[in-house]
């Protein structure tokens, strides 16, 4: 049983007590978590989210200048979404921004006299859409995937009605890293005049890329005149620290949907869930930004997708099917026995993950995981695989 300490230990005892909490964990830079969306970030990133530890970025009288950088980063992730009207916040996650997301589709709903708002989405999207729209009292409802784990825009077509108050779309999913029908799901949006939300979370630091890096990529961002709104996630791909996620919208009317006003004098109004946030997230994605630049993140992106390549051949080498399509990072492997060989894995060291949606072993490429611990990987899943139905 924990109670409350009685007495002040000595500082040294604590810390030594916090590295034996921690010494289980796993290290990215051991190349074997193979279920990670996120990675270490980098040096520059952890420098500036120790500057600004103590910041807060709900009070802009005493942090002034952080909402001046606050306002930088926003435009220049508008800048490469192709959208230099942009306004949003930096948030918590990808969790925090779709709710938000949701709540201007909800309270635009209401507007039009919308009593009891839908939003429409394939089964693949986030989970966090289903707590947003639960929090929110919004209906989510779910269109069937194909075997490329795609949703044709016709079938959710059918879904919507008179109360449709979003159509949400996914430019990367967790599970399967799809990118879904981005554009012709904006434009039946479009069509019925309903509000559109790109969820971006994982995909929104990898797809600005993609040509550059040589690989295709599809419209998926404000250059689409349907977007209302696009969450994406510099905590992810974007190298930065936890939390640091970021809600974009089209203009400045969209966001004034969220205004919440504080109970002092000379206190702006709230334009996110959280009240009190921590500025050294925020500096974290600047310094990031401006560390690497346009190129460096292509050659990031460049990093990412040739090594999930590597590992699709080196599964095929070996007889090991990969199922539907890849179009990003994550890579969705069959298995006799999905969950079995998780454990298995996981006996040995390596971490990954299963769809419960599409029984496969899921994993994630990620710049921490080098070439040489991904080919270890592709022998280690042929060796179990084969074990399975074997007495082990």
């Amino acid at each position: 049983m924990y109670k409350f300490p009685d007495n002040a230990k000595d500082k040294q005892e604590i810390k030594e007590k916090i590295r034996q909490i921690c010494a289980s964990n796993y290290s990215y830079r051991d190349g074997r978590i193979l279920n990670s969306i996120c990675s270490e970030p980098l040096d520059i990133a952890v420098w500036a989210y120790k500057q600004m530890l103590l910041s807060n970025l709900g009070d802009t009288r005493i942090f002034g200048s952080l909402k001046k950088m606050e306002q930088e980063v926003t435009a220049m992730l508008g800048n490469l979404l192709h959208n230099n009207s942009a306004a949003g916040n930096i948030v918590t996650g990808g969790t925090e921004a779709n709710l938000l997301a949701m709540y201007v589709a909800r309270q635009a709903g209401f507007q039009k006299g919308i009593k009891y708002p839908e939003a429409v989405a394939s089964e693949a999207v986030h989970f966090s859409f289903n707590k947003a729209c639960a929090f929110l009292g919004i209906k989510l409802i779910t269109v069937k995937t194909d075997e490329n784990f795609q949703v044709q825009a016709q079938e959710l077509e059918s879904k919507i009605t008179k109360n449709t108050t979003a159509v949400i779309a996914t430019a990367g999913t967790s599970e399967t890293g799809t990118v879904e029908h981005i554009k012709e799901t904006g434009e039946i949006a479009k069509k019925y005049g309903i509000y559109f939300h790109v969820d971006a979370a994982s995909g929104g630091f990898l797809l600005p890329f993609m040509e550059d890096a040589g690989y295709k990529s599809v419209p998926f961002d404000f250059a689409l005149e349907s977007v209302d709104s696009i969450t994406i996630d510099p905590h992810k791909y974007g190298m930065s620290v936890i939390p640091g996620g970021f809600i974009l919208f089209r203009n400045r009317e969209l966001m004034d949907y969220i205004n919440f006003e504080s109970f002092f004098h000379g206190t702006k109004a709230h334009t996110t869930l959280a009240g009190t946030r921590t500025g050294a997230g925020l500096a974290s994605v600047y310094a990031v930004i401006h560390s690497l630049g346009y190129k460096g993140f292509v050659n990031n992106t460049k990093l990412i997708m040739s090594r999930r390549e590597m590992l699709v051949n080196e599964l095929h080498k070996r007889n090991i099917e990969t199922a539907g399509r890849q179009d990003l990072n994550i890579i969705m492997v069959k298995s006799k026995d999905p969950v079995k060989i998780m454990g298995l894995l996981e006996k040995e060291g390596w971490l990954a993950s299963v769809s419960k949606r599409y029984n496969a072993v899921r994993i994630v490429v990620h710049r921490h995981n080098s070439e040489d611990r991904l080919k270890e990987f592709a022998e280690t899943f042929m060796r179990l695989e084969n074990t399975l139905g074997k007495r082990i």
